[in-house]
């Protein structure tokens, strides 16, 4: 599954080509897919929103933060009824205490989020997480990060076309049962890929067979204990 950084700033050059372009462009930027790519260890939120319009945020900061990029991504996460792309590894427990509660709203534009790997394994990603709601989320890529309440999640997020849930840890482990819950409201779904970690994710041999339709899936990814899509 590609998993590249979707967003890009090459629109920057058709704006300044001339007052006509830039016009067009500021006029139509859902149409263009116009958003704000932000690299906090280049520059504050403060800069950026004075040189720009209120476009859509893609924050990008797949690098280890440093204490500044770190604060840089929290003044970004406050914009965040503006914020449609987070693309994010961390390093530390601290890192992730200092974010962790702006992660709790709802992120009503949000359509991609890329977690991990880095992300402290200890208490894993709170039902909490972006409100338990994501209604615009197109694309939703989890490495190495405990979330056991990702089931919960999908429900609200019916416009999702991939989901990737790499290295799934021990403790991040879902049951059959639960992932094809989440999954059933899924219909755009064209590409799913889960990839277990550890054998630990060996299902109760006792529980019932439960079935969901995925009419839009292309492409399908699977790691682990056969019995585990056996008894889904």
């Amino acid at each position: 599954m590609d998993c590249n950084n979707p967003a890009s700033d090459e629109w920057h050059t058709l704006v300044h080509v001339c007052r006509r372009w830039r016009n067009l462009a500021f006029t139509s930027p859902r149409h263009l897919n116009l958003q704000l790519l932000y690299k906090p260890h280049r520059r504050s939120v403060k800069e950026m929103l004075d040189i720009w319009p209120e476009l859509p945020i893609y924050i990008d900061d797949i690098n280890y933060p440093s204490k500044k990029a770190r604060d840089n991504i929290v003044a970004a996460l406050r914009l965040n009824h503006r914020v449609s792309g987070i693309w994010l590894k961390l390093t530390s427990d601290s890192a992730w205490e200092a974010l962790e509660p702006l992660m709790q709203r709802p992120f009503p534009a949000l359509t991609l989020l890329w977690l991990g790997p880095g992300f402290p394994s200890k208490n894993g990603i709170p039902r909490s997480f972006l409100g338990g709601s994501a209604p615009s989320l197109r694309d939703l890529y989890l490495d190495r990060v405990p979330f056991t309440a990702l089931p919960e999640l999908l429900l609200s997020a019916t416009n999702l076309v991939r989901l990737r849930y790499d290295d799934i840890p021990p403790s991040g482990y879902i049951s059959p049962q639960a992932m094809v819950a989440g999954l059933s409201t899924l219909t755009r779904l064209e590409t799913l890929s889960l990839v277990f970690r550890s054998p630990q994710s060996l299902p109760d041999r006792a529980t019932l067979h439960t079935r969901t339709l995925l009419p839009s899936l292309t492409h399908l990814r699977f790691r682990g204990v056969p019995e585990y899509m056996s008894t889904s």
